[in-house]
C-alpha cells in the first residue's frame, strides 16, 4: 500500500521528519539507559539492558525506514509530488515488523524484571509473554505485508489478535498488581508504565486496519505511518523511562533497608531517597547469578 502511492511534498516531508525524530529519540534512549546502568542495583539491571537494546534496535530500524523512504520515491518537479521510484531499495512497512519481533518481547521482559514476580513464576511468565509477543508480531506481519487480499489480511489479523489479548491482559495484570504490592515510591512509576503500554498497544491495531478502508489514500497512509512512529516513541522511549524509574525506586528501597550495597546515594527526581551503602571487598567481585565471590584475603570459614 504505502510504496505504491503518490505523495505531495508536504506529506513526504512529514513522514520523513517523523522517522528522523524517532531515530534520534530511540538512539538517545539507548545512550541514556547504557550510561545510567550503575544507578540501578544488579537485581533490576536487566531491565535497563533490555531497554537500551530496544532503543538501539529500533533506532537502526528507523535508519532503514528513513533510507528506504528517500530512495523509494522520486520527486516530480512538474507536479511537485513524490512518485514510486525504480530503486532496488523500496519502502516496506514490513521493516517495522522485524524490529517489533525483537523489541516487543523485550518490552515484556522489562516489565517482569521490575515486577514483584520472583522465582519459577517469574520464569514462566517471562517465557509466556515472549512467546505470545513473538507470535502476535509474526502473524500480524503475515497479514500486513505478505497477503495482498483483504481476506488474507483480515484472517491473519484475527489470528494475531488471539495472541494479543492474553499478552495484553497478562502484562497489565502484572504491572498493576505489582504496583499495588510495591506502593511508594516504585508503585506509581510501574503503574504509569502499564498505562503507557495499555494505550500505545491499542493504537497499533487501529493503524493496522487503515488499509482495509483507505488503501488508495495518501493522506491516510501518512496518518498510518505517523501513528506507528509516534506510538513507537511512546512505547519504547516513554515506557523505558518509566521502567527505569521503577528500577531506581526499587533500588532505593533495597539500599535504604540495608538489603543491598550501593556505591553512591540514590536520587529520584532530584530527591535523595537512600544514602550510599559501601561495597565490601568481598562484594566487589560478583560471581555467577549475582552471588558475591569470596575475598581471597579473607580467612577461611570453618566447616561445621
Amino acid at each position: 500500500m504505502y510504496a505504491d502511492l503518490t505523495y505531495s511534498q508536504s506529506q513526504c516531508d512529514i513522514v520523513l521528519a517523523s522517522f528522523v525524530l524517532a531515530g534520534f529519540a530511540l538512539f538517545a534512549t539507548f545512550v541514556y539507559l547504557t550510561m545510567t546502568r550503575s544507578e540501578v542495583s544488579p537485581k533490576y539491571r536487566p531491565s535497563g539492558s533490555a531497554g537500551a537494546l530496544i532503543g538501539l534496535i529500533a533506532s537502526l530500524a528507523y535508519l532503514l525506514l528513513t533510507i528506504s523512504w528517500i530512495t523509494g520515491f522520486d520527486f516530480d518537479k512538474s507536479t511537485l509530488t513524490y512518485r514510486p521510484s525504480d530503486s532496488a531499495l523500496q519502502f516496506h512497512n514490513s521493516y517495522r515488523y522485524v524490529d517489533w519481533a525483537i523489541t516487543v518481547p523485550l518490552l515484556s521482559i522489562e516489565m517482569v524484571v521490575v515486577s514483584t514476580l520472583r522465582g519459577q513464576k517469574a520464569n514462566k511468565t517471562r517465557l509466556l509473554l515472549v512467546a505470545l509477543a513473538f507470535l502476535m508480531i509474526a502473524t500480524g506481519f503475515l497479514g500486513a505485508d505478505t497477503f495482498d487480499s483483504t481476506t488474507g489480511r483480515l484472517v491473519w489479523g484475527l489470528v494475531s489478535t488471539v495472541f494479543f489479548i492474553p499478552l495484553y491482559v497478562i502484562i497489565l495484570r502484572t504491572a498493576f498488581s505489582s504496583a499495588r504490592e510495591l506502593g511508594e515510591p516504585a508503585g506509581p512509576h510501574l503503574r504509569r508504565a502499564g498505562l503507557m503500554l495499555s494505550w500505545t498497544w491499542g493504537v497499533y491495531p487501529i493503524a493496522y486496519c487503515i488499509p482495509f478502508f483507505f488503501a488508495d489514500s495518501p493522506g491516510w497512509a501518512v496518518a498510518g505511518q505517523l501513528a506507528f512512529t509516534l506510538t513507537d516513541i511512546a512505547a519504547k522511549v516513554g515506557y523505558g523511562f518509566f521502567i527505569h524509574a521503577t528500577a531506581k525506586a526499587r533500588t532505593a528501597v533495597d539500599v535504604a533497608a540495608g538489603e543491598v550495597p550501593h556505591p553512591e546515594a540514590v536520587y529520584i527526581d532530584a530527591l535523595k531517597v537512600a544514602e550510599a551503602q559501601p561495597v565490601s571487598p568481598a562484594e566487589r567481585t560478583v560471581g555467577t547469578f549475582g552471588h558475591p565471590l569470596k575475598d581471597p584475603a579473607a580467612p577461611a570459614t570453618p566447616r561445621a
